[in-house]
Formats: C-alpha cells, sequence, structure tokens
C-alpha cells in the first residue's frame, strides 16, 4: 500500500474521485425525484421513464465518442468541460418542465446531460491506466466505482428532503451546484499534477502494426486475446441491470411496498451504501479466486439471477429489498472488476480511453434499449414478470462471463 504515499497516486485519484462523485450526484438526480415530481403533477412517468432512456442512450453514444476524443484532449480540459455543461443542464431543467408539459424538451435536454456526463470515464480511465501501474491503478479505478457509488446516496438523500419538502426543483438546483464545485477542484488537482511533471500522457498507437514496428502485438490482436467479443456481451448484460434496474428502484419500492414517494427515496439512500460494501465484497471474492476477474464477474452475476429469482418469493417484505440491494450491490462489484482490472489490460496501447468509453458505451446502450421495455413489461404484466427478466439477463451475463474466463488474465 506504499502507492498511497505516492504525490502522483494522491493528485490523480483525488482529481477522478470528486469529479466522478460530482458526475453521480447529477446523473440519478431525475430517477431519484421522479416519483414526487409525478405525484406533484410536474410530469408524468411515460416521459420521464423516456427522458431516462434519452439519457442512456445519449451517455453510450458519447462513451464511444468521448473515448475517442480522450486519447487526443487533456483530461482535465474533456473531464471539466462535461461537468460544467451538465451542471448548467440541471439549472434548466426545472424551466423547461415548468414551461413545456409535453415533455419533449425536457426529454430533449435531459438528453444533453446524459451526453456531457460521458465526457468523463474513458478520459478518466486513460489517466489512470497510464500513470498508476499495477495496485495503484486497480485502487483508484475502484475509488471511481466507490465515488460512483456516493454520489448516487448523495442524490437520494437530497431527493428523499426536497421530496418531504415538497420542492423538486430544489434537487436539481443543489446538485447542479455541487457538480460545478467538482468540476473546478478535478480540473485544479490535475493541472497542478500537470505542473508538477507527475501527470503523462501516452499517444495513441495505431491498430495492427507489425511486431518489428512495435514490441508488443497489435491493438486488435492484444483484445482477441483478452477475450473482448464476450466481455462486450458482459458489459452489455451488466449495463442492463446495473443502470436500468437502478433507474426504476425507487419506482419500484413505492410500488411494490406501497409507501410515499418520500418514504421510498429515503430507503433508496441505503443502495449506494450496500453497493460500496458489495463493491469490496467483490474484492474480497477476486482475491479468493486467485485475480481472476472474469470467473468472479460470472459468480456475480449467478448470485444476482438467484436473488432476483427469489424476489418474487418474498414479494412486498423486508427480504424482498435486502435480495433487491445486493443483487444490485453484485452488479455493482461486476462493474468494478469490468473497469478497474480488465480494462487495465491495455494500458500499454494508449487506447485505454477508447476501448473503456467502447465497453461503457456497449453497457449505456443495452440499459437505453431495456428502459422502456421494462416499462412496457411492468405496465402490460406485473412487477414479477420484470424481475423474471432480469433474472434472465444475468443469467445470459454468467454464461458470456465463464466464456472470457478462459481467455489470458492480467497479471501484477
Amino acid at each position: 500500500m506504499s502507492f498511497l504515499r505516492d504525490k502522483r497516486f494522491l493528485y490523480i485519484a483525488s482529481s477522478c474521485f470528486l469529479g466522478y462523485t460530482a458526475c453521480y450526484a447529477a446523473r440519478y438526480v431525475l430517477s431519484g425525484i421522479m416519483p414526487e415530481m409525478v405525484a406533484a403533477g410536474a410530469s408524468t412517468e411515460a416521459f420521464l421513464s423516456s427522458a431516462g432512456s434519452l439519457f442512456f442512450l445519449s451517455y453510450g453514444i458519447g462513451q464511444l465518442v468521448n473515448g475517442f476524443f480522450g486519447d487526443y484532449i487533456k483530461g482535465k480540459t474533456i473531464i471539466s468541460g462535461g461537468l460544467i455543461f451538465a451542471a448548467l443542464v440541471l439549472f434548466l431543467f426545472p424551466v423547461c418542465v415548468d414551461n413545456d408539459k409535453s415533455g419533449v424538451a425536457p426529454s430533449l435536454l435531459w438528453c444533453c446531460c446524459g451526453y456531457f456526463l460521458s465526457m468523463l470515464w474513458g478520459p478518466m480511465t486513460k489517466v489512470i491506466a497510464e500513470n498508476l501501474p499495477g495496485r495503484a491503478g486497480t485502487a483508484s479505478m475502484t475509488l471511481l466505482n466507490v465515488a460512483s457509488i456516493l454520489g448516487t446516496m448523495l442524490t437520494y438523500g437530497v431527493c428523499a428532503v426536497a421530496a418531504a419538502l415538497d420542492q423538486w426543483r430544489a434537487a436539481f438546483y443543489y446538485l447542479g451546484a455541487q457538480t460545478l464545485v467538482g468540476a473546478f477542484v478535478s480540473f485544479m488537482l490535475l493541472r497542478t499534477a500537470e505542473k508538477k511533471g507527475l501527470l503523462t500522457v501516452k499517444k495513441a498507437r495505431k491498430a495492427d502494426r507489425s511486431d518489428k514496428a512495435s514490441p508488443s502485438v497489435s491493438v486488435t490482436k492484444t483484445l482477441l486475446a483478452h477475450g473482448i467479443i464476450p466481455m462486450i456481451f458482459v458489459s452489455a448484460m451488466n449495463g442492463i441491470i446495473r443502470n436500468s434496474v437502478a433507474f426504476w428502484v425507487p419506482t419500484y419500492i413505492a410500488d411494490r411496498l406501497s409507501v410515499t414517494p418520500e418514504v421510498s427515496s429515503l430507503i433508496s439512500t441505503l443502495l449506494p451504501v450496500v453497493n460500496v460494501l458489495g463493491t469490496f465484497a467483490g474484492l474480497f471474492l477476486l482475491g479468493r479466486l486467485r485475480g481472476r476477474e472474469t470467473v468472479t464477474i460470472a459468480v456475480l452475476f449467478a448470485y444476482s439471477a438467484a436473488a432476483f429469482t427469489f424476489m418474487n418469493v418474498f414479494s412486498g417484505n423486508v427480504i424482498n429489498l435486502i435480495l433487491l440491494f445486493t443483487s444490485s450491490a453484485a452488479m455493482s462489484s461486476a462493474c468494478n472488476l469490468i473497469f478497474s482490472k480488465y480494462c487495465l489490460r491495455f494500458s500499454d496501447t494508449g487506447r485505454a480511453s477508447l476501448i473503456s468509453g467502447t465497453l461503457d458505451f456497449i453497457s449505456y446502450i443495452a440499459a437505453a434499449a431495456a428502459n422502456p421495455l421494462f416499462a412496457d413489461l411492468h405496465n402490460a404484466f406485473s412487477w414479477n414478470a420484470t424481475v423474471y427478466v432480469w433474472a434472465a439477463v444475468c443469467l445470459v451475463g454468467a454464461l458470456f462471463s465463464v466464456a472470457a474466463s478462459h481467455k489470458k488474465t492480467l497479471r501484477e
């Protein structure tokens, strides 16, 4: 753990952690405050669901686009820029909702928010992968996962207070200010690290160069050797559960337990806490499985499949919530392993931002496609049918994780 005293680690990890906490404080505000907005008559569940789907779509596309640009634009510029623009969206969103009852303009505005927040992940991964090798890199990527969870927890806490006060607009204004602060602090930390010579950037290496021109194999061969094809499907299944299902958690709790929107938001604040614990439980399991992250991911998917299946047996009580929260924690842990272990295999290619961004792109595109389908499934049938579909998605993810486990593993 000597890297904890390294100034390079302190500046870079702190910058990314604070910036990503602000990112997640912004991205889940609509999910957390949605029951209150519907109860207050500000909008409808259908329109807000559409806005959520557009967010996932633009966030996913943005991961691909900004993953590419992240290999060429300085991290401090693209990261802070994304947070600043996202903060502006949060300030404008309540005004847009009040002045456009059709829901079209707010949905498009929330779509823009998704793109702006997508400007963080790929560039952050590149900064960490190229400057913090080995355990320092894994620790930093794990901190990003913790940041996402803490940011979500902050969001649900703010939304619970706003709902209790019948002031849903205040949630957007407060979290918009929080996002601006995150943008400034993240920028200054990376700027200081750059001035001190603690930050280096590797140029993107062209794929398919001959081994004579480059001491390492081509990017394409490296990707295939490490099982990128099955991991694409793993990322998609993880995205569906981790993102789309998480979007519906407050609404699921309100419907299943027949509680008020403010109580639903308050209960939802416990989910990020469980996700934090799940992330570290996954790292413990990774150690028990000798560092084989793809095998560990398969076990986590299998647990989630079983948990979702049994949720319908214990419908409407505390065991149901425990199973829901622990299955979400398992998927949060699986996501952490995908990006804190698997993606670091490609740090020498100079394409870490693009590779990480592409997997995240796939994750969110899958979530965007699934989100309206879950809404239709719930309305046409029941929560039971929807939860069984969640279990089936987890089973598919487990099977592809097993397929990826036959490829090379990361050696520290």
